[in-house]
């Protein structure tokens, strides 16, 4: 059936949202499976710096020395770059986030297995790369850069994967529905979880 502009805008400001409440104890276990291990990577990495080159890749070590050095010469700024580059440099990163988001959603048809082993990977390398930034002493350089929009991207990737965990019981425990109904049904929910992150990611990208 056709959508009004009108059925379109309640389905944006208030199912989606009243979904999000409804999923919440979903997205939480989305949300634990990739801030713990973030920060058990964090300290870690903060408590043994020599595990700072065996979790991060060079090019990122490369980076935080760099910086490093241009903080002691008073250039406080996480990445210098032309008007030009900006923009392609903010491609980059949205395609990112994108692909883990969506790859977290999608991950719940292996019965939500890839979904935490996505978020769990993610967790570890966010924690490796902040533990990096605060080794050598510009953690507040990471921090100004990502506070901005990491806090809308972080929250859409677990209600993504709320809608990932959605999925996942509709296989493991579909009650009395047969699978196909429950994932039908669970589908359904889980279409407004990736909405919401949908939304969320483009406001970062915005940003």
């Amino acid at each position: 059936r056709s959508l009004s502009a009108r059925d379109v805008w309640r389905f944006i400001s208030v199912s989606v949202p009243r979904e999000v409440r409804r999923s919440a104890a979903y997205i939480l276990a989305g949300a634990l499976f990739l801030f713990v291990p973030m920060a058990i990577t964090y300290v870690a990495v903060v408590s043994h710096p020599e595990l700072e080159r065996s979790l991060n890749s060079p090019v990122m070590v490369d980076r935080v020395l760099q910086d490093a050095h241009h903080d002691s010469l008073g250039k406080h700024e996480y990445i210098s770059t032309t008007d030009f580059e900006r923009p392609m440099m903010a491609s980059g990163i949205i395609a990112n986030n994108v692909q883990v988001t969506y790859a977290v959603f999608a991950f719940g048809v292996t019965a939500g297995a890839l979904t935490i082993l996505a978020l769990v990977f993610n967790g570890m390398g966010l924690g490796a790369g902040f533990a990096l930034y605060t080794n050598h002493g510009v953690s507040h350089l990471i921090r100004d850069f990502v506070i901005a929009h990491g806090v809308l991207e972080l929250s859409a990737i677990c209600i993504a994967a709320g809608g990932g965990f959605l999925l996942a019981m509709a296989l493991l425990l579909p009650g009395a529905h047969t699978r196909r109904e429950a994932f039908v049904i669970n589908g359904r929910r889980a279409i407004k979880l990736i909405t919401a992150s949908t939304i969320m990611l483009l406001a970062a990208g915005t940003i």
